[in-house]
């Protein structure tokens, strides 16, 4: 895909790490509220077309509701928490990003009313955060959320890839029945 078909198809836009943490809050929020949303948005539709069948459209949208809000509130407790600890604590390290997993478990276990789920949601998503913030500082390659980079090798589907037994001889015969 050419850059600018790419370009025009999924629009660059703002990203979560094209400012320093700390900064650009109102803009980090939105960011991840929206994607929140929309993964919020993706679960509700596997739940209501695979576990909860829900009958009507008031229902449906309950269930919507029900699954796509705490999806957003935890994108915000994330991006809210980790945006005041940088700016409180007036540094930008690994423990901003665990204080904002702790916010996102303890706001999944407020929504499923449980606190041994907000404990250990919050410990596990905690660490999980820490873990991609040192893999960001250290530029490990475990995640690639910090770059926009185009396909480089292609896929199974890539046109340029010749995925025969045997190489092609090329057009040794005639076409022609006249000869």
């Amino acid at each position: 895909m050419t850059g600018y078909l790419r370009d025009l198809l999924f629009p660059r836009g703002y990203h979560y790490y094209d400012t320093p943490d700390g900064e650009d809050c109102d803009k980090k929020l939105w960011y991840v509220t929206k994607n929140s949303a929309l993964y919020g948005i993706f679960a509700s539709s596997i739940d209501v077309l695979m576990y909860s069948h829900p009958k009507g459209y008031l229902p449906t949208l309950g269930r919507f509701a029900y699954i796509t809000f705490p999806f957003m509130g935890m994108g915000a407790a994330f991006a809210v928490t980790t945006c005041m600890a940088t700016n409180m604590r007036k540094k930008d390290d690994i423990w901003n990003y665990f204080l904002g997993g702790t916010a996102v478990g303890a706001v999944m276990g407020a929504w499923k009313r449980s606190l041994r789920i907000g404990g250990y949601g919050s410990l596990a998503f905690g660490v999980v955060f820490l873990v991609i913030k040192d893999c960001i500082e250290n530029r490990r390659a475990i995640l690639s959320i910090n770059e926009w980079e185009p396909q480089k090798y292609g896929n199974i589907w890539s046109v340029k890839r010749d995925h025969t037994i045997l190489a092609d001889p090329g057009r040794s015969w005639k076409t022609s029945y006249n000869e």
